[in-house]
């Protein structure tokens, strides 16, 4: 299966927000239990930055992870 993560990154501490996670292709939705420990482990610790890229990072990056 696979699922895509998007989220809102804060440049300045590298800190996600604004969790989405959708199904992609034939995968099925997750329970709320899964959920929370993908979400989890995505989330912290925070994403460390360089200064190239705070400057050039987008309001929301998306990722697809397949397992």
């Amino acid at each position: 299966g696979a699922l895509r993560w998007s989220t809102s990154v804060n440049p300045e501490n590298g800190a996600v927000s604004e969790h989405e996670l959708e199904p992609v292709g034939q995968a099925a939705e997750i329970g709320g239990e899964q959920r929370a420990c993908v979400l989890g482990v995505l989330s912290s610790p925070a994403y460390r930055l360089t200064e190239a890229q705070k400057q050039g990072l987008p309001k929301r990056i998306s990722l697809v992870i397949e397992f």
